[in-house]
């Protein structure tokens, strides 16, 4: 081993040293020559390199030279390099190493700056049951039911104002409801699958709010057989409850503030695609219904 693969050695392995400074000396190595490798060594582990340079082979003498004039020997000033790591914030071997043998630490590297393209979010369609929809076509059912419902106003004293010239207004023609064409289908309810079974035409009799009332009670006496969760969850699979959730997201996105006129247009464009419909009280029976629901949840 010769003198520069022992000094790399006990760089690695001295504990005087932090990992940043063994970098560096471990870089300069090959500038630096045989008696800064020495004095080197004998800083981190005295008597080393004294040893080693006893131990290294002999060189056979080569024939002296004509005697020059001697040169001045560049000789590194013992320092104790915990002393120099508080004393200054230059490295050693910035202290120690002539000018021409300076190494350079290589420049980091910059990355160049990226533009990020953040994708848009794809736009996700509303659940078909979501909390919100079904409080907001329950308002539009309590206006519904307002409007043809409108209270009582108290009477108040008459004003006599300027009688005005008559605007004559042209009056378009009001969308008229149709009638459901599917004949009324009676209700029997005794497993799950009955639950999902359930259309429009099981709310066509002459009252909708009793074959409501005939499916709570259906529920409640199936409760010892099945979860009552499980029956409601067969309902909402049935065309039934999709039929009124299609109506009441329809009733939503019509802005038409004659809110009967916007929904004799509704099921008026159900009936010409030839799909059953709830007329207006069963829809609004159907709401109630929905309230009803909650207590088996």
């Amino acid at each position: 081993m010769n003198l520069n693969e022992q000094a790399k050695s006990i760089i690695q392995q001295s504990t005087l040293l932090s990992s940043l400074e063994k970098t560096e000396w471990l870089q300069l190595l090959p500038a630096m020559n045989e008696e800064q490798v020495a004095e080197l060594i004998e800083i981190l582990k005295p008597g080393a390199a004294v040893e080693m340079l006893k131990n290294a082979p002999e060189i056979p003498e080569a024939p002296k030279p004509v005697p020059q004039a001697p040169k001045p020997l560049f000789k590194p000033q013992l320092v104790d390099i915990k002393e120099k790591e508080i004393s200054t914030s230059k490295p050693l071997y910035e202290l120690e190493i002539p000018e021409h043998t300076t190494v350079k630490a290589p420049e980091p590297v910059i990355p160049k700056e990226q533009t990020v393209v953040v994708p848009q979010a794809p736009v996700v369609p509303a659940p078909s049951d979501p909390t919100a929809l079904q409080q907001r076509v329950e308002n539009i059912v309590k206006e519904m039911q307002q409007k043809n419902n409108p209270p009582k106003e108290k009477p108040s004293t008459p004003v006599v104002a300027p009688v005005a010239p008559p605007i004559l207004k042209v009056q378009s023609k009001p969308v008229v409801a149709p009638k459901p064409k599917t004949q009324p289908e009676p209700l029997q309810l005794k497993t799950l699958e009955d639950f999902k079974k359930l259309t429009p035409a099981h709310l066509h009799g002459d009252s909708a709010a009793e074959d409501l009332q005939n499916v709570i009670l259906s529920i409640s006496a199936l409760s010892s057989k099945y979860k009552p969760f499980d029956l409601v969850a067969a309902l909402e699979q049935s065309s039934l409850y999709k039929t009124y959730l299609e109506i009441g997201t329809a009733l939503l996105n019509d802005s038409n503030p004659d809110r009967d006129s916007a929904y004799a247009k509704v099921v008026k464009d159900m009936d010409v695609k030839g799909q059953d419909f709830l007329t207006k009280d069963e829809f609004e029976a159907f709401a109630d219904f929905r309230k009803k629901l909650e207590q088996f949840m």
